[in-house]
């Protein structure tokens, strides 16, 4: 499970623009991550890959912050455009 979290993580960064496949990688990245470091910490252990656990979930929140940017950037693009088109003088015939 801690190499899913890393590989999930890593794809959640390279694929934050695609839309919502980013936040499901990046959620499941982070939900594997923590899975995995409890299970590693309760094992006194016996399991290892809490460094790979804690790596995908680290990428796993970095891709939501950048989901979240990405997000805010293009609702306010999205949002210039209408009141730049609203505030536009009506076209004479």
């Amino acid at each position: 499970m801690a190499t899913a979290s890393l590989v999930l993580g890593i794809f959640s960064v390279i694929f934050f623009c695609v839309c919502f496949v980013g936040w499901g990688l990046a959620g499941t990245a982070i939900i594997l991550g923590l899975i995995s470091r409890s299970r590693i910490s309760k094992s006194d252990g016996s399991l290892v890959g809490g460094e790979l656990a804690l790596a995908g979930l680290i990428l796993g929140c970095i891709a939501i912050g950048i989901n979240v940017i990405w997000a805010i950037y293009f609702s306010e693009m999205a949002l210039l455009e209408i009141f730049q088109y609203a505030n536009q003088p009506p076209k004479s015939k």
